[in-house]
């Protein structure tokens, strides 16, 4: 019995160590931030991060300190100041960011963090909203993403950190408010909006179609009157095509249209009717998608509602529509939202794939981008080559369309494409087909700087020849490699490319063949090993792989040489003629008399003797 007494109180006294261990237990510390913005009515101000390491994490005089302040030193963004502070348990980092306006800061976080920075923030007193409110769409810990790059950069270990954000606070003037570490304050109210609407056309050509609808209350609208109609009328810019209040459901709607506007100067009207101290617009191709046979753009656009209040004083809802003109299609819609692009997943029942993007949205920042594209079918491509001299080479590209299916916007659009590269190209029609060339020429390495800004780095070209000397030929080897994967998509996946070689009068080609490259990734895919002849100086072969080497050799005559040739053989021949004519003369002499041929000998030597006397004299 004692024994089981004695094991029950081993236990017993095991668990409580145990217990009383757990309870006392600390966390391992963190590194802290606290963060301080603090910004004026125009949103000039600045943001101060306090970034605390425990000496528990970094001892003091450790070689691990002594890296973070040479990451510091060295990678600190040069619109952070920074200062360092000792205590005793700890040490500190501060870093200040100034900045004079909105657009000045998310200019400077945009570099700092290398995120799509966007802050809302709005500070009216007016008729239907009064107070302030701002949000942001990154945390303070992503302003410091640096050290751990540089560290990194300098393979330093030791930078591993937990990282807390213990206080963030936000103030206009002397209004503090606390936060969370993803700045969002609002301290706003009013008269609620109860939706804004807003629908965009993009008639290409750079001119766009707008129109705002604001909905308010029939019991706001009676209780404001004219004040709240006022207040609308001057937010209006002139350039509207049409402003109007319409009665309808017990509410009643402003509805602004503007028309046939260019990209800024809908930005300028948008900000106007939304009081926005920053927006952003854009429509290009910023992911340099397109080619010359596909256009392919994205219409990118931030948008503040801030300065305005929903019902309860929240958000006001938001509906936003898109949409573009002709026969481009519209590809999905992203939203950036805890700094990440995801497809729009809110949509109204008016969205339509790849006709029209129709989205709801109830943040204070709306942050999108949506991309559109077409593309042209080609009805061949056709690759010509010619090279008049050992180091020079021309080149021209081709791209034919047909004009029964849309030949001419076709070639519009390739011309435009390599008119925005600053590329001359040359546009003319023939045998019912539109074209759009390109020409190149110079050395190996001038042209193909310039094809593969166009088509890839796998595009080039490039030759060789063998001159032996005193030979009445030379060899010259070319070996041009095409890529053109990234347009041979689609529709224009089997278009036809042709690849011709023009050689200049006296030259001979020896041959010309076209193999699939190693690069290419259709191992099924073979070219045509058969060329034609025109008759001409032409010789023409069929690429039946988007990923081909073509070779070809020319022999080209050795004028040098063939001069050199032609002399000795002048020489060769004028020798022969002057033997002959000695020898005739000898055979002549030897059948007269002897004493005809001592008269000749006689008269030679008088000759002598009279030219030697004449020397003496």
């Amino acid at each position: 019995m004692s024994k089981h007494i004695k094991l029950a109180a081993l236990i017993i006294a095991v668990l409580s160590i145990m217990i009383f261990s757990a309870c006392n237990k600390t966390e391992p510390e963190n590194v802290t931030l606290e963060t301080a913005l603090s910004v004026d009515s125009s949103f000039s101000g600045k943001r101060t991060i306090v970034c605390t390491f425990p000496r528990s994490i970094i001892p003091a005089n450790s070689q691990q300190e002594t890296n973070l302040d040479k990451v510091i030193q060295k990678y600190c963004p040069d619109s952070l100041d920074y200062t360092k502070n000792i205590s005793e348990d700890s040490f500190s980092y501060s870093f200040q960011l100034k900045f004079t306006s909105a657009t000045d800061y998310i200019d400077k976080v945009d570099d700092i963090t290398g995120l799509q920075v966007a802050v809302s923030f709005s500070n009216p007193d007016t008729i239907l909203a009064s107070g302030w409110k701002i949000e942001e769409n990154f945390e303070s810990s992503q302003l410091l993403k640096w050290i751990y790059d540089g560290a990194k950069q300098e393979n330093f270990d030791g930078f591993d950190f937990n990282i807390k954000e213990t206080k963030t606070t936000a103030a206009l003037g002397d209004d503090v408010h606390t936060s969370e570490p993803m700045i969002k304050v609002n301290n706003l109210s009013g008269y609620p909006i109860e939706k804004i609407v807003i629908d965009t056309v993009n008639k290409k050509n750079s001119v766009y179609d707008r129109t705002f609808i604001f909905t308010i209350s029939q019991t706001t609208f009676d209780k404001l009157g004219s004040k709240v109609s006022d207040y609308f009328k001057n937010i209006t810019d002139n350039s509207a095509s049409s402003a109007d209040w319409i009665l309808e459901n017990n509410a009643y709607l402003y509805t602004v249209k503007f028309t046939d506007v260019s990209l800024k100067e809908l930005e300028g009207y948008t900000n106007k009717l939304l009081s926005s101290v920053y927006s952003d617009i854009a429509y290009e191709d910023k992911s340099k998608g397109s080619t010359p046979l596909a256009e392919q753009n994205c219409f990118y656009e931030t948008l503040d509602f801030s300065n305005y209040v929903g019902n309860n004083n929240g958000n006001v809802p938001v509906e936003y529509s898109y949409s573009v003109s002709g026969s481009a299609e519209l590809g999905e819609c992203m939203i950036y939202k805890d700094c990440e692009w995801t497809p729009a997943t809110d949509l109204l029942d008016t969205n339509i794939y790849g006709k029209k993007v129709a989205i709801k949205n109830s943040d204070s920042l709306l942050q999108l981008k949506i991309t559109d594209g077409k593309q042209y079918t080609a009805s061949s491509i056709d690759i010509k080559v010619t090279s008049p001299d050992n180091d020079t080479i021309q080149k021209s590209i081709t791209f034919r369309y047909d004009i029964a299916t849309g030949g001419n916007e076709a070639s519009d659009y390739t011309k435009s494409y390599f008119d925005n590269l600053n590329i001359g190209a040359v546009q003319s029609v023939e045998n019912a087909q539109n074209t759009c060339t390109i020409t190149f020429s110079g050395t190996d390495t001038e042209i193909n700087s310039v094809i593969s800004t166009i088509f890839g780095n796998n595009n080039n070209i490039s030759h060789s020849y063998t001159n032996p000397s005193m030979t009445l030929r030379t060899l010259r080897q070319f070996t041009d490699s095409i890529d053109f994967s990234s347009i041979l998509t689609g529709k224009n996946a089997d278009t036809p490319v042709n690849y011709y070689v023009t050689v200049q009068s006296g030259d001979i080609i020896k041959s010309l063949t076209a193999e699939k490259s190693s690069k290419s990734e259709n191992s099924a895919a073979e070219s045509s090993a058969e060329f034609s002849d025109d008759g001409k100086g032409t010789y023409c072969i069929r690429l039946n792989n988007a990923v081909t080497d073509v070779k070809f050799d020319i022999s080209v005559p050795n004028t040098a040489d063939i001069v050199i040739f032609s002399i000795f053989a002048v020489l060769i021949v004028a020798a022969a003629i002057a033997l002959i004519f000695l020898f005739k003369n000898k055979k002549v002499f030897t059948s007269l008399p002897q004493s005809e041929q001592n008269k000749v000998f006689s008269d030679k030597n008088n000759k002598l003797a009279k030219r030697e006397r004449n020397n003496r004299k």
